[in-house]
């Protein structure tokens, strides 16, 4: 048989926006069809759907062979059932968001093989003999089509809700924890800056227990520093460490490094990782290997997103059905992103000693209005007044 290009197509319970448009259309019916010929029968939920496709529909091998197509048509059908909840499902509230805009106006999106941009066009045409070969911009139909023009996606930097700083802070609390738990001698995983793209964390042996920071950590230098680790300040809590190196980016394989820093403890992600050593030869430079188990523990608590948020100023305080809440405002980000959020959510001292400090302004302005307000009233006469001093 001769090679022939094989494509992917995608479809979903919602609407497609390519090749698999048809696709959805066709299963659509044919589930119609089956529940208008058995009168009990019916596909209530979309696990009984995926049951029947997968197992009883006859969907998956077309009746129609390739070569009878002429190398043109759907070759096989695969089925798979995600749930929304339980085992399974996606816990979208960990997914990266990513922004393209105008994909409202398309229906053809197409990989070309370079990494954050797509292919896309108006309408999709999967019907000329030059779509089939991949030469879309002399489509047949390219009035209804339009041309194929590149489109760029890239991460959206904008903060959804208070949801995910609250999961960001959750993640602290307990890196604090991990990292006061950790014995001298034994081995962390520490996760990296989030804008270290290399190493998402790194090993390390702990030196000393945990101790308060004399000092701000030195500033990053990409001409120096090969790992970017997570900066802290003056009065957080840092636990010192001996750093392992990896062989290569995604090695197993480490070795330990002469590197002796503090990190910040709230980076902790899992302690007591286990090494194994290999047999090298090399008594001086020993060669160690992730334990299975550890690595599977380090992947499973590892953060799958970039929530972690830094306040830049506490501008307002209110309260809101007896709660007190504070006005903050992001680094990075413009007012219009500003949120309100309560105590809990100000992790640091700095902050809630300004926070603390706008509570305090607000409560001297409101009593100085209150006041001003009172002896605006003192001053004014009462009806009462006026009509005692009202000439006979």
């Amino acid at each position: 048989m001769p090679e022939k290009e094989l494509n992917w197509s995608f479809f979903e319970s919602c609407h497609g926006k390519c090749y698999c448009d048809p696709e959805g259309g066709a299963l659509k019916n044919a589930g119609r069809r089956e529940e208008l010929r058995a009168t009990q029968f019916l596909l209530k939920t979309s696990e009984q759907f995926y049951i029947w496709a997968s197992q009883h529909s006859g969907l998956a091998t077309p009746a129609k062979e390739l070569e009878e197509k002429h190398g043109r048509g759907i070759f096989r059908r695969f089925f798979y059932w995600i749930p929304s909840k339980g085992v399974g499902a996606v816990d979208r509230s960990r997914l990266r968001k990513y922004k393209a805009d105008g994909t409202s106006r398309l229906h053809e999106f197409v990989d070309i093989g370079v990494p954050g941009t797509v292919s896309t066009r108006r309408a999709a045409c999967h019907m000329c003999a030059a779509c089939w070969s991949n030469n879309r911009r002399s489509c047949e139909n390219i009035e209804y089509t339009g041309l194929p023009t590149e489109l760029r996606i890239g991460l959206e930097a904008e903060p959804v809700t208070s949801l995910s700083r609250v999961t960001r802070s959750m993640l602290d609390r307990e890196g604090w924890n991990f990292a006061k738990s950790a014995a001298i001698g034994t081995v962390v995983c520490v996760e990296t800056h989030n804008a270290e793209e290399t190493f998402p964390w790194v090993l390390a042996d702990v030196k000393n227990q945990v101790e308060t920071a004399l000092g701000d950590s030195p500033e990053y230098n990409d001409m120096v520093d090969d790992i970017r680790l997570h900066p802290f300040k003056q009065g957080h809590v840092v636990l010192k460490v001996q750093l392992y190196e990896a062989l290569e980016p995604g090695s197993s394989t480490y070795t330990l490094s002469d590197r002796t820093v503090l990190v910040a403890a709230a980076r902790v992600r899992v302690v007591d990782v286990v090494l194994d050593e290999l047999r090298t030869g090399n008594a001086r430079r020993k060669r160690f290997v992730i334990d299975p188990d550890s690595l599977l523990r380090i992947r499973a608590a590892m953060p799958t997103c970039d929530d972690s948020w830094e306040v830049e100023a506490v501008v307002q305080y209110r309260t809101c059905y007896s709660k007190e809440q504070w006005l903050v405002k992001w680094k990075g980000y413009g007012e219009h992103r500003n949120t309100w959020e309560p105590l809990e959510n100000l992790l640091t001292d700095e902050v809630k000693r300004e926070a603390a400090e706008v509570k305090q302004r607000y409560l001297v302005a409101k009593a100085a209005a209150a006041t001003a307000a009172a002896a605006l009233a003192a001053a004014r006469p009462s009806r009462a007044r006026s009509a005692q001093l009202r000439p006979d």
